[in-house]
């Protein structure tokens, strides 16, 4: 009986700990919105911005924010069966329940996966927006308790009429915060080594790529004003699982430059190599090397 009851006692706590997946990395706060395991909120804060890591089940579709007397100011991501994905800031007024696209992003994704049952999404937005002029559509994260909205549906037509609300405490202080402020964006000065039709600068002063495709394959330069690792890929839905990527970096031992992928968060060498490295410099402090792929 005892044996019996030990074996029953460690099935279930095998299956209830299997059951349950680990955010991406360290969180300081962590509440259970829909109970028991249905939707789970993570999050942390500097004094300018807040890192949420949400993780559902059961439903396609979340919406998440906050919402004072008169706004709602809110993201709304999904992923597809096909592993592309959607996140938009959208923002709706007691007036009008429509959920209306932001003329300026404010809420940025920053990962978006499927693991077992459950959908990923890590997001950060800034604590304070008002400080900034184009702000109508935006509310501030405040200290003591904010009015939390979400919601998770198969459809965008029922996000609102199923939405949630919570008063919590999310910010850990009372403190001094950081009025978000956009930057100047900075160019990053280095020529292409050759002439292209498309060119992009993905970290302005400090990443930029050129390209040129055919029907057949693509032919890129990146230039990168680091002195390290340089990575570049493609992604089936904005998150990093199942990205097909390259990996670059030079050092006294000589030049690396492998096709990988990423799989449960780990960057794994392709048994087959797609990606040809053809060529490669340090110009100006800057490191540019030239590839292919088809």
């Amino acid at each position: 009986m005892f044996n019996f009851l030990y074996l029953s006692l460690l099935f279930f706590l095998s299956f209830y700990s299997c059951s349950k997946i680990e955010p991406t990395e360290f969180y300081s706060n962590k509440e259970i919105l829909i109970g028991p395991d249905i939707f789970t909120l993570f999050w942390k804060q500097n004094n300018s911005d807040i890192i949420f890591e949400a993780h559902w089940k059961n439903s396609k579709i979340i919406l998440f924010g906050f919402k004072s007397n008169n706004l709602s100011d809110v993201m709304v991501s999904w992923i597809n069966d096909d592993n592309s994905g959607h996140f938009s800031d959208r923002h709706f007024n007691s007036q009008n329940s429509s959920l209306i696209l932001d003329t300026h992003t404010d809420w940025l994704p920053l990962d978006l996966f499927k693991k077992s049952n459950y959908t990923v999404l890590k997001f950060k937005r800034p604590i304070l927006l008002s400080c900034r002029e184009n702000s109508s559509q935006d509310l501030d994260i405040k200290p003591g308790f904010n009015n939390l909205i979400f919601s998770l549906s198969d459809n965008t037509t029922s996000l609102i009429p199923n939405l949630k609300s919570k008063k919590m405490k999310i910010l850990n202080n009372s403190g001094h915060f950081e009025c978000f402020i956009e930057k100047i964006k900075e160019k990053l000065d280095s020529p292409s080594t050759e002439f292209y039709t498309n060119s992009e600068e993905l970290i302005p002063g400090v990443y930029k790529i050129y390209w040129n495709y055919t029907k057949d394959d693509i032919t890129a330069e990146i230039h990168c004003k680091l002195c390290g690792w340089v990575a570049f890929g493609f992604s089936p839905n904005g998150g990093m699982d199942k990205s097909d990527v390259i990996v670059y970096w030079k050092n006294e031992n000589g030049v690396n430059f492998t096709d990988r992928h990423i799989r449960d968060r780990n960057v794994i060498v392709d048994k087959n190599q797609d990606w040809f490295l053809l060529n490669n410099i340090l110009r100006n402090n800057v490191t540019i090397f030239k590839f292919t792929r088809k």
